[in-house]
């Protein structure tokens, strides 16, 4: 059972009936990074699943690398599309 700190830290729309969650928490002692779909019911009421990933967060600049290197590939590719259509 996840203890201590669940605040959200960020929060984006799934589809209709699901967010993903990025929050930190304290599990065993472990200070963890959790990213996780949250699902809500008819009343509104959201609860978490088991899709997901905890990771430590002493991980959390290598992630934040990863995913700058990955929104750079991204957005040279992007570039390189749009200068070949002209």
């Amino acid at each position: 059972m996840v203890k201590a700190d669940k605040d959200v830290c960020f929060e984006v729309r799934k589809n209709s009936f699901s967010v993903i969650r990025a929050r930190r928490t304290f599990y065993e002692g472990n200070d963890l990074l959790d990213l996780r779909v949250w699902s809500e019911d008819l009343n509104g009421n959201t609860t978490p699943t088991r899709q997901g990933v905890s990771l430590q967060f002493e991980r959390l600049p290598e992630l934040l690398e990863t995913l700058q290197d990955l929104q750079a590939a991204s957005d040279g590719a992007a570039e390189n599309e749009t200068s070949s259509l002209s």
